[in-house]
């Protein structure tokens, strides 16, 4: 694993807000990712995975309330993702991020706030198998991280397709 990131469609197009660590991405990298993994095609839910020159990134879209600054006040499209080795398998991070959105969603604090809090807190698994997301006073996330490659078929294989 070599990061994360949070895209999200501002009034200037879809552009990377926040990578974890920081500065790691070249601009032209930033913008490629920005384009991939907000696919015109993609709705809420959807979870994106492809290959950009140096990485393969793995994403979850995710509709946020309207960025406060933004003239627009409709819902923010937003994507929370990965950018692993290219050999790395993105599955795991499928259910990392749908469990941090649905818990958000649950709670009603899924913003683009609460995900920038989050991105730098998920950059602890490339050293642990769990981790507790502190999202603010009254609310922890608690998230396990298996690597372990488990036999699929069937429904299962085809809930996992990557588009």
């Amino acid at each position: 694993m070599q990061g994360f990131f949070l895209t999200a469609i501002t009034e200037l197009g879809p552009e990377v807000v926040l990578t974890s660590p920081e500065k790691v991405l070249g601009e032209l990298e930033e913008k490629e990712i920005s384009l991939k993994s907000m696919p015109m095609s993609g709705k809420d839910g959807d979870f994106i995975s492809t290959y950009i020159e140096n990485f393969h990134i793995a994403a979850l879209l995710c509709s946020v309330p309207p960025i406060h600054e933004s003239y627009d006040k409709r819902d923010t499209f937003t994507s929370i993702g990965v950018f692993l080795d290219k050999d790395e398998n993105p599955i795991p991070y499928r259910y990392i991020f749908e469990t941090i959105v649905n818990e958000c969603k649950k709670h009603k604090l899924l913003t683009l706030d609460t995900l920038k809090h989050i991105l730098p807190q998920l950059y602890q698994f490339s050293r642990k198998n769990q981790i507790s997301l502190y999202i603010n006073t009254e609310k922890t996330i608690t998230l396990t991280l298996t690597k372990e490659k488990t036999e699929k078929t069937g429904i299962d294989l085809l809930n996992d397709a990557l588009w």
